[in-house]
């Protein structure tokens, strides 16, 4: 069978690979420029859903402003896993240890798994949902005295993500209950830091090999109507809006071409 996953990516990277090729002339005739083309692996740190705001009267809260069966306030912990993505950037060398460079970074899936902590609620409280994430940033890369064959450098940078979080399924067996919460999508400040070492593999094309951290800002589900599914009931619920972070860590390998 054909891979169903890698037909969205390649419709996704081919876009950004014809405007580089595209744009590479505007830039070829510009002394300092470089493009890059990056993949890495990222792996997600803790997050926790609650309300945004469980105080509310006028919508239901999905968590409340309560203590769960852990003692800790109710809400679903977990993490987004580990996911690839890949990254297009265009950047100038301003000086001979300076760097600026905006780029365009894609996670195409992410995979949310975690555990509610209800009180009162018998069994497992499983709780899932898909995510992707989109961000530009602009960062500021200080390249560091060589070492043998090797460059080290830093990078701190900021920008905007652009966060879609489908529908969270929550089971809970012990009540033969799932509950259905609506997607969100959010638009967030967002920030990376960075380490690594480049390695010239000809006078215009670079290996980097770095570890990054990255901060995207927030994960939000819309407010809306869930959906609570028993075999004697069939319940829809107005509540708000959930939030949670989405931060992690990964390495990332790209190749950069100066003009």
């Amino acid at each position: 069978m054909p891979n169903q996953t890698a037909a969205p990516m390649w419709r996704m990277i081919l876009p950004l690979l014809m405007a580089a090729l595209l744009l590479s002339p505007v830039f070829a005739c510009a002394e300092g420029f470089y493009v890059r083309a990056a993949l890495g692996v990222d792996r997600t740190l803790e997050t926790r859903f609650r309300d945004v705001d469980p105080t509310r009267e006028d919508v239901a809260a999905l968590y409340g402003d309560v203590t769960g069966i852990d003692g800790n306030p109710t809400q679903a912990v977990g993490d987004f896993g580990t996911g690839a993505g890949f990254s297009l950037g265009l950047g100038r060398v301003l000086t001979p240890t300076l760097r600026l460079e905006a780029a365009l970074a894609h996670h195409p899936e992410l995979a949310f798994e975690g555990d509610a902590n209800y009180r009162g609620t018998p069994g497992s409280q499983s709780v899932t949902a898909d995510l992707s994430a989109t961000s530009v940033i602009l960062t500021a890369y200080l390249d560091l005295p060589r070492f043998g064959g090797l460059r080290p450098f830093i990078g701190l940078g900021g920008g905007l993500s652009y966060v879609r979080i489908d529908r969270t399924l929550m089971r809970f067996p012990g009540l033969s209950q799932t509950t259905t919460v609506p997607g969100g999508r959010s638009l967030n400040l967002a920030w990376t830091a960075s380490a690594g070492v480049a390695k010239p593999l000809t006078e215009r094309l670079t290996l980097d090999v770095a570890w990054r951290y990255a901060d995207s800002g927030a994960v939000e589900t819309a407010q809306g109507n869930i959906r609570v599914l028993r075999p004697d009931r069939d319940l829809s619920i107005l509540i708000g809006k959930t939030r949670a972070r989405l931060t992690g860590h990964g390495v990332w390998i790209s190749l950069r071409y100066a003009f």
